[in-house]
């Protein structure tokens, strides 16, 4: 699971704004949500120094309280 997580996150952070039906921007936060399976990725975007941080992962029913 740990590398198929790695795998999408680097997927991901080569072309952040691809079209992509796991990726979704979290209203209200410039936060965006990246799904894999059960699991959820919470990161954000920085352009002015190309860098992608990861802020949260877990599974689906937990990630947004």
């Amino acid at each position: 699971m740990r590398r198929r997580v790695m795998e999408k996150i680097q997927e991901v952070a080569l072309d952040p704004y691809a079209p992509n039906n796991n990726l979704t921007r979290l209203q209200g936060s410039n936060s965006y949500r990246l799904r894999i399976g059960d699991l959820r990725v919470l990161y954000e975007l920085f352009d002015n120094c190309l860098l992608m941080m990861v802020l949260d992962m877990g599974p689906r029913g937990e990630i947004y309280k």
